[in-house]
Parts: C-alpha cells; structure tokens; sequence
C-alpha cells in the first residue's frame, strides 16, 4: 500500500490481549507485535499501542469473547488510534 501510493499517512495497530488460550497464541502476539514496532520505527509510520491498553491484567473488561472486543473494547481502541494519529500527523 506505501509504495503504491505514495505520499499517504500509515497508522499500524498492535494486537492486544485476548482470552484466546490457544498455547503459542501469547508469544505469537508478543512476536507480532514486536515486529510493528521495528516496522513502525524504520518507515516511519505511526504507531498505535493497543497492547498497552488492553493487556493480560484487563483483557476480560475489554473483550466480548475470546478474540473480539466488546464496547469497553472498541472506546479503548478508538482512544490509543486516536491519540497515535494525533502524536503521527499533528492534529
């Protein structure tokens, strides 16, 4: 998508926790979620940590089920894209 169109304004999101209890699902998240932010930092797009927000300590307040957010969930959401597209573009 960057390369092909060019000038345009990247917010990447991580993933936050869930109540998937799949074993290799928390160290994939961790992995994954590490890679954004090398990803993020080295092309220097935004970055939006849902992770911090809804982490393994919180995560039932926030979910729905096992892998959606509920509404709690999505405020959460919204609030840390929000203020990484603040922080990214300056608005």
């Amino acid at each position: 998508m960057y390369d092909n169109l060019g000038d345009v304004d990247i917010i990447v999101c991580t993933l936050g926790a869930s109540t998937f209890s799949y074993v290799q699902c928390y160290d994939l998240r961790i992995e994954y979620n590490n890679a954004l932010r090398e990803l993020s930092e080295e092309l220097n797009f935004g970055l939006a940590e849902v992770d911090k927000m809804i982490t393994e300590e919180n995560k039932e307040q926030y979910m729905a089920n096992m892998l959606h957010p509920n509404k709690n969930g999505m405020n959460a959401i919204y609030e840390v894209v929000m203020s990484a597209l603040d922080k990214y573009i300056g608005a």
